[in-house]
């Protein structure tokens, strides 16, 4: 039921179409790029978009006033509604499809061409009546409306899509046009389009066109067919069989329509003929009725780019070059006089290029410094600096001949030691020959004078327990010391870790008794010790003399020992042998002088 009252609808309005059109259903005018044609025919939206479409074009866009002008114009060209017959509505190709929305704050309120690519494409031109209608559910269309208030003339308007409406525009976008033919006499030209159109009033005609010429008076020059193709030159104009004008009579010369000349018109009365010519600067067209500006780089007289005019031509040149004295020959333009790099410029033809020291990488035309630290070239330390950098050495070190490596420096050959002086790696060690003890300047050397000066000085040690002490310590309580100067603390003497001590074998007589036992086995075998390791180094032979001195006052003071211990040792032995003589005898405090007769006590004593 529904479909029925639609398909009677349907036919209702189209016996409403005027009049008027049906002897014209469509026309054209077409512009530089585009013909528009007009459409007198019921359709809905997506009908007419089809019919279009069918020919190679699709509904008609109006993106600027211009565009919207064409529109305007062939309406007022080729359709003339009678009086009170209401106003009439043209699809345009503006649509808002289902599930996209009406957006106040756009040019085209969410509605896009039909024939744009992107949904979204931006527009700055529009001419709405009135607000479209706000949905997102619902396809939107757009039509042009025609007799209506002078302000309202040519506005948009929205509505359904599936309601057809009086007509519709179409457009055809084309490479070129071509200029309409002239004729010289009495004819006519109809011209048949790519989209199916005939027309006897275009103005310019688009590429791939035909135009049939017939003339009026039989056996005069006509009934011509000429197509629109491009040039040599990339120009577009009829391909011409034969001479022209067209439809020319000595009959009309150039009385009738200049002779179909553009500009001049020539007659020759001697023989009756007459022939086009145009004004200076000008030359005839292929069609010998039309003038173009005269071409003056035919011959090409540049050495790039030529621009004609009506006056003659100018050279041009591609960017990067610049016309030389004579103005026909161009010459490359050296960019880098102007210094457009930080630092290296390379010109090159019409062009150049930027690049950097060594040590910087390009970035456009600028330059960065390259952090070569971050390779880690340098055995010890590395220093970045702007397009290099510096390699460095600990202290005890010095740069390789690579400037990049290190070698640890011998301290020994600036002799900073006052005795002897052994290199270590980045540093040195001082010690002293046998006999000796490193200072605690950790440089000079000290004579040991005597067990008692060694024992009085500051390294003795009182404290250690026999178990924590070294076999040297255990035995005389004494630090033996070397120096050691790789770090800060190297001044300050260091205790000797060991000696060669007294064989369990050793008799007690050999080890010297108590105190002459440790002598003789410290002294002979005190020397220096390399650091860390704990290691004992055996003294230079050169030191005997030295070694006998000392011995000679150890030796001395062990005697003066033995004697006092011998005197008291005699004292008590007359004791207990004086006691065993007289055991009942009163003792007196003269029993102690035993070695003394009994009867010279009295003689001898002056205060009996």
């Amino acid at each position: 039921m529904v479909i029925f009252l639609w398909q009677l609808v349907y036919q209702v309005l189209l016996s409403l179409r005027v009049p008027t059109a049906a002897a014209k259903m469509e026309e054209a005018k077409c512009s530089q790029r585009a013909c528009y044609t007009l459409h007198l025919d019921f359709r809905n939206f997506l009908e007419a978009q089809e019919e279009c479409r069918g020919n190679g074009g699709n509904l008609a866009t109006a993106k600027s006033p211009e565009e919207a002008l064409e529109l305007q114009t062939l309406l007022l060209n080729f359709f003339t509604p009678k009086p009170g017959q209401g106003a009439f509505k043209f699809w345009i190709g503006l649509e808002l499809k289902k599930m996209r929305c009406y957006q106040k704050d756009k040019v085209l309120r969410g509605f896009s061409w039909v024939s744009s690519r992107e949904q979204e494409e931006e527009s700055h031109f529009s001419d709405w009546m009135q607000e479209p209608q706000m949905t997102c559910t619902t396809h939107r269309c757009v039509a042009m409306n025609y007799l209506m208030s002078s302000s309202k003339n040519f506005k948009w308007s929205d509505g359904k899509c599936s309601t057809p409406v009086n007509g519709y525009f179409c457009k055809f976008s084309f490479q070129g046009m071509c200029h309409k033919v002239v004729l010289a006499g009495p004819g006519i030209v109809t011209y048949t389009t790519p989209f199916g159109l005939q027309s006897t009033s275009l103005n310019l005609v688009p590429f791939g066109s035909m135009a049939t010429v017939s003339c009026e008076t039989p056996g005069e020059l006509g009934g011509h067919f000429l197509m629109c193709n491009t040039k040599e030159d990339g120009k577009f104009d009829w391909n011409h069989p034969g001479s022209g004008p067209y439809c020319a009579s000595p009959k009309h010369g150039c009385s009738y329509n200049n002779g179909g000349c553009e500009q001049a018109c020539t007659e020759d009365h001697s023989t009756k003929t007459f022939h086009c010519d145009c004004k200076e600067g000008y030359e005839l067209r292929s069609d010998l009725v039309s003038c173009a500006p005269q071409d003056h780089c035919k011959s090409n007289p540049c050495s790039h780019g030529c621009a004609s005019h009506q006056k003659g031509f100018e050279c041009k040149c591609p960017l990067g070059y610049m016309l030389g004295e004579n103005r026909l020959v161009c010459k490359d333009v050296d960019e880098c006089l102007d210094r457009p790099c930080e630092q290296l410029c390379t010109n090159s033809p019409g062009s150049f290029s930027c690049s950097c020291f060594q040590g910087f990488q390009a970035v456009g035309r600028e330059c960065r410094d390259i952090d070569e630290c971050d390779r880690k070239p340098c055995a010890q330390s590395c220093l970045n600096t702007p397009g290099s950098f510096i390699c460095s050495c600990r202290e005890g070190y010095e740069k390789g001949s690579d400037a990049a490596s290190c070698v640890d420096v011998d301290e020994c050959e600036a002799k900073p030691c006052a005795d002897l002086c052994r290199n270590t790696e980045g540093s040195y060690k001082c010690f002293c020959e046998q006999g000796f003890l490193l200072a605690s300047n950790g440089i000079s050397c000290v004579a040991i004078q005597s067990f008692q000066t060694v024992a009085s000085q500051e390294e003795v040690n009182v404290t250690l327990e026999p178990s924590e002490r070294s076999p040297l310590e255990a035995q005389a309580g004494t630090k033996v010391l070397i120096g050691d100067h790789s770090d800060p603390e190297s001044t300050r003497p260091q205790p000797l870790d060991s000696v060669r001590p007294a064989s369990q074998s050793d008799s007690p007589a050999s080890v010297g008794g108590g105190i002459q036992g440790v002598l003789s086995t410290l002294l002979p075998d005190v020397g220096s010790r390399s650091h860390g390791t704990g290691s004992v180094d055996h003294m230079k032979a050169g030191a005997d003399a030295k070694k006998k001195q000392l011995l000679f006052y150890s030796v001395g003071g062990v005697a003066a020992v033995l004697l006092v211990l011998a005197l008291a040792l005699g004292l008590l032995m007359c004791k207990r042998k004086r006691a065993k003589k007289e055991p009942n005898r009163q003792r007196s405090a003269a029993d102690n002088y035993c070695w003394v007769p009994d009867g010279e006590k009295a003689a001898d004593n002056e205060y009996r």
